[in-house]
Formats: structure tokens, C-alpha cells, sequence
């Protein structure tokens, strides 16, 4: 039996043509107002300080969390574009980072917040897979992860 879940406030969720051009038409417009005028400050960390609690953010949905001596990745997308379609130039913030995803050797969790292209990667999943002990994902996400 499939689950169903039911909102406990009722939420208009409806959407009409309309909306879509609306949409659109916000999005070019405010395209340029998106992004940071100049890159964000970067805080060096202790990559190898197992025991410093710390958030690093990699741009757009990818941040990890160690915390209580564990290493939690969160949403990794690692890619380019932060969307399947490249006529959105949707390419993702990133600047530099303060630490690599080459230096992620030991991962105890990767927490997917959503099936979304920009949240779940096929990329950066295969990246990472066997570095991870973990995956924590939303009901119906799990289908994606397993071959």
C-alpha cells in the first residue's frame, strides 16, 4: 500500500497557466539580483580535527555538519548546474571552498532532503558512495540509491 500524507492545515497547491509566466518572468527579471555581489568570506577549518563541530557550506544545497565527533553531508550537489536544463544557465554559487570534496574520505551520514535534481545528484552520489555508511532519505527517495 502506497503512503499518503496529509497536510494538517489545508494548502492551496494549485497552479494555473498563468502562474507559470508569472514565474518565468520573475525569474529573469530578478536573475541578476540571485547572487551575491562579491564572494561570500571563507573560513579556514582543521580538516583533520575529528573533534572541531563545524558547518561547511559548498554552494547551493550542499553543506556537512560534524557535530558530536560525526561527519554529516546534506543534500550534496556537487555538480556544475543546479538543474538538468543548461537553456536555465541555472549554474549553482560555489566560489571556493574552505574544504574539498576530495578531502571527505570518511562520511557517517548523507542526509537527502529531497528527490529534487539540485538536492539528489546522480553525480556526486557515485562520488561519494563508498565513502558513506549511511543514507537517510524522504519515503520514495530510497528507490533512486538502490541499483
Amino acid at each position: 500500500m502506497k503512503k499518503k500524507y496529509v497536510n494538517q492545515i489545508h494548502t492551496d497547491v494549485s497552479f494555473k497557466p498563468k502562474d507559470i509566466i508569472g514565474l518565468m518572468t520573475d525569474y529573469f527579471k530578478m536573475k541578476t539580483k540571485l547572487r551575491p555581489i562579491k564572494n561570500l568570506p571563507i573560513v579556514l577549518s582543521d580538516k583533520n580535527n575529528k573533534s572541531l563541530e563545524s558547518v561547511t557550506w559548498f554552494g547551493h544545497s550542499a553543506s556537512l555538519l560534524k557535530i558530536e565527533g560525526k561527519t554529516l553531508l546534506l543534500d550534496p550537489m556537487f555538480g556544475d548546474a543546479s538543474s538538468p536544463f543548461p537553456v536555465f544557465n541555472s549554474k549553482r554559487y560555489s566560489g571556493s571552498f574552505s574544504l574539498e570534496r576530495e578531502d571527505l574520505q570518511e562520511i557517517d551520514a548523507i542526509i537527502i532532503s529531497h528527490n529534487h535534481y539540485d538536492h539528489l545528484n546522480y553525480k556526486s552520489i557515485m562520488q561519494l558512495k563508498d565513502r558513506v555508511k549511511h543514507f537517510y532519505v524522504p519515503t520514495g527517495v530510497a528507490q533512486y540509491l538502490i541499483k
